[in-house]
């Protein structure tokens, strides 16, 4: 927790300037409290936006290389982009030297509740969002169902603003919803008022030791509840150890058991997307909006951009709907259980187009989904291609591995097109692009991958 009156021997740095860097810089520079810090930008390669704003900023200089984490031990704060793990080995350094290590969305939660920014007469309700995959989903649903019902929300994470950006906005509102990875929750020494766990799953292990740290990461959701605060979560081992040690007030939610509405009312394909919408309505409901309310919200939802995201459909010459090829665009799943899940949800003929960084997880579900689904061809590319075609050798489909994702593409629609033409057009064929892994391999990220994928597959 920032504690301290800062002058202008305070030594600020800021690891990385992305977007959460950025929004960092703007609330230092803002912010009284900071008035005087001497505040230092850190890169591992050189950054535009960066340089400018050392140069625009008298108090704000900029250094970038290789070595950018090494003299974390000069600085008296230092604020770390969700990126940078806390537990790299660099930041440990700093923190056993004496430094005090944050990040944007701690600085969030404690402005929030007034450690920083000083008193207010109203702090608005956060609610956290984590699990492994549908943090995005469910914030999002859960923010268009607190508006529609008239409350004043800010929207923040992933899918959202960085935290920091929408600081003033959030000080307005009635509920700042908040999606919330391990790498942000992992030295919070707050929780939200209300929190909502996901399932979790094996990912980021190339970051985390093993499943029970990365399990770990995730503790201050709740650790830090009281009795008046609240936790939404689906009962399973995962969530056990998350859940046995919040004092909060406990919703399980039992999808089986939800009747509010059904599957049908979604836009978006998917069992997991039916329990996403179910566990954003279960906290919805315990606010007291309407369910027609809900029920609207959830027939409207078209989904998030790179999450089974319907980006183009092909109709054959001389046939008619609801004969086509449907290409699906989720870069957004970068574990291979989301990709089951992926895989999961289409009952037509299925060609998957996967592959990519490896994060040190385990394939094997995904070949076994392939047996038990309608795919018959697998395109793979990427680093870890090799991998997952091992896991995947008793498969009965087919297996093309390519050089890169404009070559899977056109493999793909060339499969396609035969599978169509061997079936006398009496078919519709799904190209579904989930790569179950991370994308740093070849892209700037998973949104930079998928908008990519977007343009080769409407060029």
């Amino acid at each position: 927790m920032v504690n301290q009156e800062t002058n202008t021997m305070t030594k600020i740095a800021i690891l990385g300037f992305g977007k959460e860097g950025q929004a960092t810089l703007s609330f230092l520079l803002t912010n009284k409290r900071f008035t005087g810090a001497q505040i230092t930008i850190l890169t591992k390669t050189s950054d535009p936006l960066a340089e400018s704003a050392a140069k625009t900023y008298q108090s704000v200089t900029y250094e970038f290389g290789a070595e950018y984490l090494s003299k974390l031990t000069n600085f008296d704060i230092v604020i770390r982009s969700p990126g940078i793990p806390y537990f790299t080995p660099e930041i440990q350094i700093a923190v056993q030297a004496g430094v005090e290590v944050t990040s944007g969305t701690k600085l969030f939660f404690e402005a929030l509740r007034n450690y920083v920014l000083g008193t207010t007469n109203y702090v608005p309700k956060t609610i956290g969002i984590t699990g492994t995959k549908g943090k995005g989903t469910v914030a999002t649903l859960l923010d268009q169902m607190l508006r529609s019902a008239g409350h004043k929300t800010v929207l923040v994470g992933n899918i959202g603003e960085p935290a920091l950006g929408k600081l003033q906005e959030a000080k307005e509102a009635d509920f700042a919803v908040c999606e919330l990875s391990s790498f942000q929750l992992q030295d919070m020494t707050t929780s939200p008022d209300i929190a909502v766990i996901l399932d979790i799953t094996p990912d980021h292990l190339d970051a985390h030791k093993n499943m029970k740290e990365y399990i770990q990461a995730k503790s201050s959701i709740t650790k830090f509840q009281s009795e008046a605060d609240h936790l939404f979560y689906f009962p399973g081992k995962s969530t056990e150890s998350l859940v046995t040690d919040s004092r909060a007030k406990k919703h399980p939610v039992d999808i089986s058991a939800f009747s509010v509405f059904s599957p049908k009312l979604l836009q978006v394909p998917g069992a997991h997307t039916y329990a996403n919408a179910v566990m954003a309505a279960s906290v919805a409901l315990t606010l007291d909006i309407p369910e027609k309310t809900v029920r609207e919200a959830v027939g409207n939802f078209g989904g998030l951009p790179h999450r089974l995201e319907l980006i183009r459909v092909w109709q054959p010459a001389n046939t008619e709907p609801p004969v086509a090829i449907m290409v699906y665009n989720d870069s957004a799943a970068t574990n291979p259980e989301a990709t089951v899940a992926a895989v999961q949800s289409f009952s037509d003929p299925l060609i998957l187009i996967a592959g990519g960084k490896d994060k040190d997880l385990d394939y094997s579900s995904l070949g076994k989904a392939l047996k038990d689904s309608t795919a018959f061809s697998l395109i793979l590319f990427g680093e870890n291609k090799e991998k997952i075609k091992s896991v995947c050798a008793s498969w009965a489909g087919t297996i093309h591995e390519t050089k890169n994702l404009t070559e899977a593409v056109r493999l793909a629609v060339q499969a396609a097109a035969q599978k169509q033409q061997n079936s006398n057009y009496s078919e519709t064929i799904i190209i579904l692009f989930s790569p179950a892994s991370a994308s740093f391999d070849m892209f700037k990220n998973a949104y930079d991958r998928g908008d990519q994928f977007r343009r080769i597959v409407k060029s």
